[in-house]
């Protein structure tokens, strides 16, 4: 019995939907194999010779070490991926350690760990201690003049006389001191309309230096004493002729701070969502002050909080955090990218490369500093630089003015007092830092994390927390040796590992840190190339039936898959295979020599396809038919 089988491409034979590409039901009851829609027979010579086949295509593509150092590029990618940490100098604020633009010296967060100290260490902050455990609210502020140390509260100035000697009430003026400075040796203090100045080794404050003044806001800067007053800028001068140099462009602009730089004297001031910075120059003669001009223009929407000069560079603290500012010769100042802290930056003090400053409500637990690194940046181009948060104190409380007397820092911490941090202080019990997600830049596919090193000076312990994908962190151990290399089981997509440093009080250098690595594969579906010979023909023996092929057509439909390189389907038995036409072989064999393929030549079509996706042994019935 013969039967005769011509067919087009838009007229396939029993041709069924799945939802994107077609197939057939003569497949695997007639037919061995098809490819989009359409059951072939096989070339049984070809499929002896092993040109039926399935590969897997390799996950890892060859690579070679083009660098001059061996490191992490130089690990055969065959063997565990690897991911290392073991500089900290870029600081905090990388939330991915491992895309293509992240930096391999930064970090997530972290607490209570100094990253700035030492390279390629991580070591435990100080603990600061209370020096003062009076209350103190949020308007309230510190000057230090020579070794006196200085502090508002309320109506009250409190003093230290030297490093060690306790804080003692100096003198109550009966109204609210709004604000406190001192150039070194004159101590000033703005109270109700009146400014007093004192010696700073004074029995008392004296009378009123200027009066008939209601001054917010001192600054002592380059030998002169400048104050908020109402919408303007003062100068003081202590006769009296109070000298107004600048008016603000409306009633409620108010001028927050003042600084001064190598060739300048700048203050910040504005109102509702526009705020700048102003510099002045003084005159050659030393005389006098040229006029206020502006110098930069904060962001919109931005409040101004405070201002700091410091080396080549002012400091900008606003209701969201901090930027850094670089001025020129002509006053004008390049402001940088802003550092977000979520909250208002108040006061900066800076020493070496280091300039602290304020990071309230760092988390629900603490309250303290942020410590920015001047000789590295992260942004260059940005003016963007190194930073990490600092010295904690336990509680969510405000913190404003910092300073440093001789080598002790102190700062205010709302309800907890005044806190100092020397060389003598004691180390934190514990800090820790997150190192961001891993994803060895394939951030949707499943790697299997199997090993996590942990290197250290062996003092102290070591707390080892990991989080997989959105999960919380779960502690993997807590470790004290040196060298530590722990087993791993862990499937995800994503990894962080946190470290925490829990301190040995006795010993006098503490837990350090010196690297972190993961250790993961590739946990994948890999890709597969399947390369079939078809047999066309244009008559064929199949199953005892013979049949017939337009071979031209047939031909051409195939061909097609190629150019057009749509998705397609291939079953094989009962698997249904989702592929690209990659490549295809044409191998003719014999010309048709009667009919209306008269010329055509018939052969073997190796069709080379790579799968996409597969679904092992889905049932005909299920299929919905379309034709």
């Amino acid at each position: 019995m013969a039967v005769t089988w011509v067919y087009t491409y838009n007229q396939p034979p029993h041709v069924y939907n799945t939802g994107t590409v077609p197939s057939t039901d003569l497949v695997p009851s007639v037919y061995p194999v098809a490819l989009d829609g359409r059951p072939y027979i096989l070339d049984d010579a070809l499929v002896k010779a092993g040109m039926w086949k399935h590969q897997s295509i390799p996950l890892l593509r060859e690579q070679f070490d083009v660098l001059p150092t061996p490191g992490e590029q130089s690990v055969n990618p065959a063997g565990y991926w690897r991911r290392a940490q073991e500089d900290w100098q870029l600081g905090t604020g990388q939330v991915h350690f491992d895309r293509p633009s992240s930096q391999p010296e930064r970090f997530s967060s972290s607490k209570n760990v100094d990253p700035f100290n030492q390279r390629w260490e991580l070591s435990l902050l100080r603990d600061p201690q209370t020096f003062d455990s009076a209350t103190y609210a949020d308007a309230d502020t510190m000057a230090v003049a020579g070794t006196y140390l200085y502090a508002s509260q309320g109506t009250k100035v409190r003093r230290s006389t030297m490093v060690g000697n306790a804080m003692a009430d100096f003198h109550d003026f009966g109204s609210t001191v709004a604000a406190l400075g001192s150039e070194g040796y004159w101590v000033y203090a703005a109270v109700g309309n009146e400014v007093f100045r004192w010696a700073r080794d004074a029995g008392a404050p004296g009378a009123a230096w200027a009066s008939s003044v209601t001054v917010t806001e001192l600054g002592t800067v380059k030998d002169r004493v400048l104050g908020a007053v109402g919408n303007t800028v003062v100068e003081f001068d202590g006769t009296g002729a109070n000298t107004v140099i600048y008016t603000g462009p409306d009633p409620q602009w108010r001028a927050v701070d003042f600084t001064e730089t190598e060739g300048f004297i700048y203050f910040i001031g504005g109102s509702g969502d526009k705020w700048s910075i102003y510099s002045i120059d003084v005159l050659d003669d030393g005389t006098g002050l040229a006029a206020p001009q502006v110098a930069a223009e904060l962001p919109e929407g931005e409040v101004a909080t405070a201002l700091e000069g410091y080396l080549a560079f002012l400091f900008v603290g606003v209701d969201r955090g901090v930027r850094l500012g670089i001025p020129n010769n002509a006053g004008d100042v390049t402001l940088g990218s802003l550092i977000e802290t979520g909250s208002q930056v108040e006061s900066f003090e800076g020493q070496g490369s280091i300039v602290l400053f304020e990071w309230e409500n760092y988390d629900t637990a603490s309250s303290g500093l942020g410590a920015i690194d001047l000789s590295v940046f992260t942004d260059p181009e940005g003016l963007v630089p190194a930073y990490a948060s600092s010295f904690m104190v336990d509680g969510a409380t405000h913190i404003n003015s910092i300073v440093r007397r001789s080598d002790v820092l102190y700062f205010l911490a709302g309800t907890v007092g005044i806190v100092e941090v020397a060389a003598s202080t004691p180390r934190k019990a514990s800090g820790s830092f997150d190192g961001g997600w891993i994803s060895w830049n394939l951030p949707a596919e499943d790697k299997q994390l199997t090993w996590i090193r942990v290197d250290t000076n062996g003092v102290g312990q070591y707390q080892i927390e990991l989080r997989v994908d959105e999960g919380a962190f779960e502690t993997v151990a807590v470790v004290s040796e040196k060298r530590n290399r722990l087993p791993l089981d862990r499937r995800g997509v994503r990894f962080e590992y946190r470290i925490t440093l829990l301190d040995a009080p006795a010993d006098p250098v503490g837990p350090i840190l010196y690297g972190v690595g993961l250790e993961s594969y590739a946990a994948v579906d890999t890709t597969a190339y399947i390369t079939v010979p078809l047999l066309l023909a244009e008559t064929m023996n199949n199953e005892g039936y013979e049949w017939y092929m337009g071979v031209a057509n047939e031909f051409a439909l195939l061909k097609s898959l190629r150019e057009t390189r749509k998705l397609t389907s291939y079953q094989e038995g009962s698997t249904k295979y989702t592929c690209i036409v990659e490549d295809y072989e044409w191998m003719p064999d014999s010309m048709i020599d009667v009919g209306p393929e008269r010329g055509t030549w018939q052969g073997t079509m190796v069709m080379n396809l790579k799968v996409v996706d597969y679904q092992l042994g889905t049932p005909v019935d299920s299929l919905t038919e379309i034709v």
